[in-house]
């Protein structure tokens, strides 16, 4: 039960049930006070941090700068209200105790909400005491949607009441509504970090924004693409992405690209700058006066610290992240948003640093995607000069299955290296670290799921009798393992695949024309073991599987089948649609 959502009720009941004995005028009272310190706290916000806080202790900077005047300003105004209105209004008892709970509970709605946007700014996991109000789906998409509402949802309901007040009664020149739209769920964005761990405050000083282009298109399928990745005939694959409504970007649409400079001050502790996808966000304003929190589409950097060439990446997962190579002091990064037609763009927020667009040069505009790639290519995109063209990566179409055939060098049964009848786990973990998994008497894994830390993998040593590294074949099954990884033959992520096909399930079939359903995967990269075997569970479509990326190398995905002992496997795909065709198909052993 995630502890957020206790914490949470336990403020809004605790103040409704403590006012309820304090009676209606005295509840309304303390609700106006809570109400102006709100309004306070979110007025002095940035000042506040910008101007006092940001450079002595970055990391809580922008915790401490909207609740401590938050908390201030309350105190002051209830040691004031409490010497003005000395004396209570006379009421019977039940509007006494109804009202001032009625009350009680706004105060304590107030209260949580502005408490867990506030605590949801320090440097933690994204998913702090259960609680993780912004993720992205498995789509391909790269803007996040709200995560796990709270089952009293304070802190959205006290972002909205305080937007709604800066549009109106308590209007600005800047107000919250355009400037920072959604603050409930930036706090959550700023919190995905790499392996939850990297930074999530610059300084000003840290960065600057040094250059801006645009790049228009005939369509927004063409707007999508690049000559970084195509098909076997040349053709564009276009990138899926939606806007923060859910909705594909409609025609007009534009690319809206700024290369960052990061300082030194920018690094990490290991010595990159990282940055990912829910960091840095475009703040745009649309005719009818709304307001969009935009998330980056791709970014541009320096493929190595070895070498002058520079390539574009997509964020098309959501683990990817721009990171700097090299040791140099400083790097620079492009980072590209798409824009909705008449939509205009008035911030960039980098690790919540915000940056005023007319303060950026004017843009450079581009009229076509062939134009920004042939900038990409040689550097001048991030004022860089490139000494090498990077290759273009080739996706499979729709050309028709792939065919695999084992190495001739392979003994009998062993499959090929995509496919292959295997239990074994390929890691090696303490059975008294199995998390959420299942082991029988033999530590084999029977099933559940778990996420496991890669730094505590792979140890020799752990005795035999706690020595967890193979799953448990049901009876009269054989299991059969299908690396689908970017690297591999059988790779799903190498390959056009249409929205029918993205909701179908994983499938083995055998010569006999029987289907076997995906039931669970390894999913490993440089941080994470994560392990799901649920045998009486199947895998019904893609969007259960981690999303992989063309822009990580550091991936790997193996899908678990139990397909029954003795049959010949055929074909691998997605529901009826053959993606991999086995040459001759692999015979599986007998029941024993």
């Amino acid at each position: 039960m995630p502890l957020m959502n206790l914490a949470v009720i336990a403020i809004i009941l605790g103040l409704a049930y403590y006012w309820a004995g304090q009676g209606l005028f005295s509840s309304l009272i303390h609700f106006v006070c809570v109400f102006i310190a709100g309004a306070v706290a979110f007025a002095v916000w940035e000042p506040l941090v910008y101007g006092l806080l940001l450079g002595m202790r970055d990391d809580v900077a922008w915790t401490l700068g909207l609740l401590a005047p938050f908390t201030a300003t309350l105190a002051v105004l209830r040691v004031a209200t409490n010497k003005l209105i000395a004396s209570n209004l006379d009421f019977d008892d039940t509007t006494n105790f109804v009202g001032g709970g009625f009350f009680g509970l706004l105060s304590g709605v107030l209260t949580s909400g502005l408490l867990v946007i506030s605590i949801g700014f320090l440097r933690l996991p994204p998913d702090f005491l259960g609680y993780k109000p912004a993720d992205w789906d498995n789509t391909g998409s790269v803007d996040a949607r709200n995560g796990s509402n709270l089952w009293a949802p304070a802190d959205m309901i006290t972002a909205r009441v305080y937007e709604r007040l800066s549009l109106g009664t308590l209007g600005t020149a800047s107000p919250l509504a355009h400037r920072l739209p959604d603050v409930h769920i930036q706090a959550g964005l700023l919190r995905t970090t790499y392996e939850g761990k990297s930074r999530t405050t610059l300084t000003p000083e840290d960065i600057s924004v040094v250059s801006r282009y645009t790049v228009s298109a005939a369509s927004p399928a063409e707007l999508l693409t690049d000559t970084f990745i195509v098909t076997a005939d040349g053709s564009p694959v276009a990138q899926p992405v939606t806007l923060p409504d859910g909705s594909p970007p409609p025609a007009g649409s534009r690319i809206e690209g700024y290369a960052v400079k990061f300082g030194p001050g920018a690094k990490e502790k290991k010595g990159q700058t990282v940055i990912g996808p829910g960091q840095i966000r475009l703040m745009v304003t649309t005719a009818d006066g709304s307001a969009m929190s935009l998330g980056p589409i791709a970014f541009i950097t320096r493929a190595s610290g070895a070498s002058l060439q520079v390539n574009r990446y997509r964020f098309d997962g959501p683990q990817v992240y721009a990171a700097s190579v090299g040791g140099a002091a400083e790097s620079t990064m492009a980072f590209e948003f798409v824009v909705p037609p008449n939509a205009t763009a008035t911030d960039i927020l980098i690790k919540n640093v915000r940056v005023p667009v007319d303060r950026v040069p004017p843009p450079r505009e581009l009229g076509s995607i062939s134009e920004r790639d042939d900038l990409v290519r040689s550097g001048d995109i991030i004022g860089e000069r490139a000494e090498s063209v990077a290759a273009a990566e080739v996706i499979t179409g729709d050309t028709g299955p792939v065919t695999l055939s084992p190495d001739p060098r392979a003994l009998p049964g062993q499959g090929m290296r995509e496919i292959r009848p295997t239990r074994a786990l390929g890691i090696t973990f303490n059975k008294q670290n199995r998390g959420g998994l299942d082991v029988d008497d033999n530590n084999m894994i029977t099933n559940g799921r778990a996420t496991l830390d890669r730094r505590r993998m792979g140890d020799t040593n752990v005795p035999n009798v706690l020595r967890v590294d193979q799953f448990s074949e049901p009876q009269g099954t054989v299991m059969v393992q299908v690396d689908i990884s970017p690297q591999s033959r059988a790779s799903l992520l190498g390959r056009s695949l249409d929205a029918a096909e993205r909701v179908l399930p994983p499938i083995l079939t055998d010569t006999l024309g029987q289907q076997y359903q995906a039931v669970g995967y390894v999913y490993e990269d440089q941080s994470t073991y994560e392990i799901r075997f649920t045998p009486g569970q199947p895998i019904r479509g893609l969007a259960e599987l981690p999303t992989l990326s063309r822009s990580r190398s550091d991936q790997k995905l193996t899908l678990l089948f139990t397909p029954s002992a003795g049959v010949q496997i055929a074909t691998f795909g997605l529901g009826g649609s053959v993606k991999v065709t086995l040459s001759p198909p692999l015979q599986l052993r007998n029941a024993n």
